[in-house]
């Protein structure tokens, strides 16, 4: 499902690829989605059989469904990789670590069997379905970034509109659609932050507050430039009180990284954060790598060194 059904589209390129490799130091099976959350069972099950290379190809939503996969039981054993190859939508968590574009050049790095432990982020906080797990509170982890604000709402928006038009246009549009309507209406939020027990000033309403393992967002926004998935800490960045017009003219210093020199920026270091409504009785929708998972109260954890890569 990833990318509209990009990766599906470009596995028969990878696969030749592989078998074109003469000693390849590993055998392979591989099995596709058709629906969200498929990957996590994949994964998880590949992990209880006894796999020790589990390769996530598609974009950030593919590679959050499988790391949760692999955590499945709690952190997974440090024989235990992930590999990456990019084929979605958005590929942000690769732009950090290093997986190249390039389908081929990816798989080349996978075969080459370079590896490095990073940091993993868990979120524990309360459904936003309207199934029988609303209001219970849950466990979700990333590899990414995660947030609570507008790139929630843009999450959320384009979410509703993959289920609406998805079949029918596919791709990013309805990626594209949130993202315009999500700043024509959004309103800031009022919220309380709290990084290793120390409340951070948060006076007026907040676009964003954005919990970083990672440096990329939003299809190539260096939202965190100083983030680094293996230092031990989440780069918390608090978009402030930004207006409409404000947004539309600070944007390219979101994609460049220089935005953390605005005055309404703020940027903490911490291994634990906690993000609520300032309103007691709203709760607030929180993403993790692109995808809605929940709503606040959320307390954002970082797991340091829990996770092997192959990239």
């Amino acid at each position: 499902t990833s990318g509209g059904g990009r990766a599906l589209k470009q596995w028969p390129i990878a696969d030749a690829y592989l078998r074109s490799q003469h000693n390849l130091p590993f055998s392979y099976q591989y099995a596709f989605t058709s629906a969200p959350g498929e990957a996590v069972k994949l994964a998880a099950d590949a992990a209880q059989a006894g796999y020790r290379l589990v390769v996530a190809v598609g974009g950030d939503g593919t590679i959050n469904e499988v790391v949760n996969g692999l955590f499945r039981s709690g952190p997974p054993p440090a024989d235990l990789q992930l590999g990456v190859v990019q084929a979605g939508r958005g590929s942000d968590f690769g732009r950090t670590v290093g997986v190249p574009s390039d389908m081929r050049e990816a798989l080349a790095r996978l075969i080459e069997g370079r590896r490095r432990r990073i940091d993993i982020g868990r979120m524990t906080y309360h459904s936003a379905g309207r199934d029988q797990q609303r209001g219970k509170e849950l466990v979700r982890y990333f590899a990414n970034v995660a947030g609570v604000g507008f790139d929630a709402e843009v999450a959320a928006r384009a979410d509703r509109g993959r289920q609406a038009i998805g079949r029918v246009l596919g791709g990013s549009i309805p990626y594209l659609t949130a993202l315009g309507l999500s700043l024509l209406r959004y309103r800031n939020r009022r919220m309380i932050v709290e990084a290793d027990g120390v409340t951070l000033p948060t006076p007026a309403p907040v676009y964003s507050v954005v919990v970083a393992n990672c440096q990329f967002f939003g299809g190539g926004m260096r939202v965190a430039p100083d983030a680094d998935p293996a230092d031990g800490l989440f780069d918390v960045v608090i978009l402030g009180n930004f207006g409409k017009l404000e947004v539309v003219r600070e944007l390219p210093k979101l994609y460049e990284g220089s935005h953390l020199a605005l005055a309404k920026v703020s940027v903490s270091r911490a291994r634990q954060v906690v993000v609520r409504a300032a309103n007691p009785h709203r709760r607030l929708i929180a993403q993790a790598d692109g995808e809605v998972v929940g709503r606040t109260p959320i307390t954002f954890d970082l797991l340091p060194a829990t996770l092997t890569i192959r990239v």
